[in-house]
């Protein structure tokens, strides 16, 4: 028998007391062997044959029986620790670390479930905003509750129920116009209808007579119907026909208008109910929790602005008709309304469409001082066209006109535009722009919104690592079992614990170095272009995602591989001679990270740059891969089983998501916080979307505020 044969098969013999452990049986089995061929080779030098030194070698080792009770004996300690640490691994480490990347996932799905659905976890306050009903019910006194219950009841459009909510409702806040002017604009929208001038002419083409009057009267004592021309002339040059049907009707919301213009103020208590859902709200922390707010904002009901542009659209032109046929008091009551809604609307107007409704009706202050002027009164005509005029003013200084009412965009504004749309967040890109020159922005100010954008990015890179690694550590499981199945228990694959070092090593090379290779290279002005908009280079940013998370797995694997294979060579499960290929694999690896980060940072001008210099790179190391893996290929008299790598490398892996569950994602979850807390303290006010929207509204609530209060000094020349 080969003296190699007789080492093995006694190094066997003595080290199967410690079978339950194959990897330590394994370990103790090579010491032996290396004692037992030194001291072969000892005995060689001095002259002995082979024979003779293998008997003498033996003769010194001991009995085996003796020696291998007490090679148990000695490793009896080492074995159960090595069982405690596998044990460990089994029943904490690696459950753990799925358990705790798997929560990752389950936390943001639950998080954009509480965006989408908005569920029970705000309790009762939620369920009733659902029902607004039962939310006024709750507390019936509340103000509030009942202008959101109202609010909901207009949207729905459910007119059997409006008509004796909103008297229900005047009683119970009997000094708010609100309500009348809801009303009054209810019945004028079913009595009357604005037409196009130009289709309304067409249509009477057969019919000249209609065209050659400014008023047609009523064709019957009834009043079925009467068409005036729309002397309001609108703003943007659309010529209007006025019909209407019912003038009774149409007159007895007119008097419901005008009880709503003898009252105090008039409030529909939006702003206040939004501010109170906001309150409800858990502390905001991610992402996902600026877009509920935005998009609870968003969906904050304005059913008033129809009926009150009804109102200013069809009372001026009836008053003027009511001027021309000498119903002089009537006309002047219409005006004064009209007069005292434009006072009474921006005292509780808080967004930018109620500012722009508020506009178009200030436009037809012009009109209104002509009418004025007709009935014989020439101060309030210099009051309303006072007005008139310093509102549009007011308009045109922050979204300009020309002549033909087309938009100025002007340099300002275009600034702004640029600014909003390269170096905001995505949400500032579309809620920015459309302030006008009424804001001015700043790269610094926009910040810490397109950090917000960039913190996504990297969050879902790392939970894109976390997701493969949970992958290839089933697909390991699942072949190991295989394996374990298939083999039985005596030809069962090897676990290899990793080194302390080696595991280091693995977490080092392929977490901790290109995280931080990443971090350092995105916030370098030049090349991370952190100080641009996400969006702007999405092909960039996806050659980032997929460097980061499947080269930093693709590291790891091959690492773990690597690490398992030396193993694996010092047990002598294979022969050494593989390594060589392995590191060459390894280095080609890191050469292909390297040279597509290079791509990544020079290539960013022209977009099909990114993706071709990719290609080339991964295309390359796959090429270069193969042909060192042809070229060092040598057949092992003993090849490492699939079973032994995969089962190996489980506890690496458990171990590396572990290091990025529980260091990188707390780490980017408290950076996000911050950066959610700068938006909150320097950009976004949700009553309003932005800070800037809400300075604003504010402002030009202000300055309007002020032209009102200079209207009513106004005196006529002695």
């Amino acid at each position: 028998m080969d003296i190699k044969k007789k080492i093995d098969d006694f190094s066997s013999g003595i080290s199967s007391g410690l079978r339950d452990d194959p990897e330590l049986m394994l370990d103790v089995k090579e010491e032996i062997k290396s004692h037992i061929e030194d001291s072969c080779e000892s005995f060689k030098d001095d002259g002995k044959g082979e024979e003779e030194s293998f008997e003498l070698a033996m003769k010194n080792f001991g009995p085996s029986g003796d020696i291998g009770q007490d090679i148990i004996s000695a490793n009896r300690k080492r074995m159960k620790l090595r069982a405690a640490i596998k044990l460990v691994f089994r029943a904490i480490i690696v459950p753990l670390s799925v358990i705790l990347a798997l929560y990752i996932f389950l936390y943001r799905i639950d998080s954009l479930k509480y965006f989408m659905n908005l569920n029970s976890s705000l309790g009762f306050f939620i369920e009733t905003k659902r029902n607004p009903e039962k939310l006024w019910k709750s507390e019936p006194q509340n103000k509030i509750y009942h202008g959101n219950y109202i609010t909901d009841i207009i949207n729905k459009g459910d007119k059997s129920k409006i008509k004796p909510e909103i008297t229900a409702a005047e009683k119970f806040e009997p000094q708010n116009a609100r309500y009348n002017y809801i009303l009054a604009g209810i019945i004028l929208d079913e009595t009357s209808k604005l037409e196009d001038e130009k289709s309304w002419k067409r249509k009477n083409k057969k019919n000249p007579a209609n065209l050659k009057f400014k008023f047609l009267e009523p064709r019957n004592d009834k009043s079925e119907i009467l068409i005036i021309e729309d002397i309001s002339k609108p703003r943007y040059g659309k010529s209007e026909i006025l019909i209407i049907e019912d003038i009774p009707k149409f007159e007895l919301g007119l008097k419901e208008f005008l009880k709503g213009a003898r009252k105090e103020y008039y409030n529909a208590y939006g702003k206040e109910m939004l501010e109170l859902e906001l309150k409800k709200l858990p502390p905001a922390k991610h992402y996902e929790d600026i877009l509920l707010r935005i998009s609870i904002a968003a969906g904050s009901l304005l059913p008033d602005l129809s009926p009150i542009r009804n109102i200013n659209r069809k009372l001026v032109s009836y008053a003027g008709y009511l001027a021309e046929k000498g119903r002089n008091k009537e006309a002047i009551e219409l005006l004064d309304g009209w007069n005292t809604m434009l006072h009474q609307l921006p005292e509780h107007q808080w967004t930018l469409i109620e500012k722009l409704v508020l506009f178009a009706i200030a436009s037809n202050g012009k009109n209104v001082a002509e009418f004025y002027k007709k009935l014989g009164e020439p101060l309030k005509a210099k009051q309303v066209e006072f007005i008139s005029q310093k509102i549009t003013e007011l308009q045109n200084e922050y979204w300009p006109r020309d002549e033909k009412f087309k938009r100025i965009i002007t340099k300002k504004e275009r600034n702004n535009t640029y600014l909003a749309e390269n170096h905001s967040g995505i949400l500032g890109g579309m809620l920015l722009p459309a302030l006008g020159s009424g804001i001015t922005l700043n790269k610094e100010e926009l910040a810490p919104m397109r950090e917000l954008d960039y913190l996504i990015f990297e969050r879902k890179m790392l939970e894109a690592a976390i997701l493969l690694f949970i992958v290839i550590m089933l697909v390991c499981g699942v072949i190991t079992l295989y394996r374990i199945f298939r083999n039985g228990k005596d030809d069962a694959p090897v676990l290899l614990l990793p080194d302390f070092k080696d595991t280091l090593k693995i977490i080092i090379y392929g977490i901790i170095l290109p995280l931080g290779f990443y971090i350092i290279y995105s916030r370098f002005t030049y090349f991370g272009r952190h100080e641009f908009s996400a969006p702007l280079d999405l092909i960039k940013r996806a050659v980032e995602f997929f460097t980061m998370s499947v080269f930093s797995v693709i590291l790891v694997f091959q690492l773990t591989k690597t690490s398992v294979t030396k193993k694996a060579a010092a047990l002598s499960i294979i022969q050494p001679t593989k390594l060589k290929v392995q590191k060459l694999k390894l280095k080609a690896a890191v050469t292909a990270i390297i040279l597509l980060s290079l791509c990544m940072i020079f290539a960013k001008d022209v977009d099909i740059v990114y993706g071709i210099p990719a290609i080339l790179v991964l295309c390359s190391w796959i090429i270069f891969s193969i042909v060192v893996f042809l070229k060092y290929k040598v057949k092992n008299e003993k090849k490492i089983r699939r079973g032994t790598i995969t089962r190996s490398m489980i506890p690496v892996f458990s171990l590396t998501l572990l290091a990025l569950t529980l260091i990188c994602h707390p780490i980017l979850e408290a950076w996000e916080r911050h950066v959610v807390r700068e938006n909150q303290n320097n950009f976004y006010n949700f009553t309003s979307f932005t800070k800037y929207e809400g300075k604003l509204v504010q402002e030009l609530n202000e300055k309007i505020g002020k032209i009102l209060k200079d209207a009513k000094t106004i005196r006529l020349p002695n």
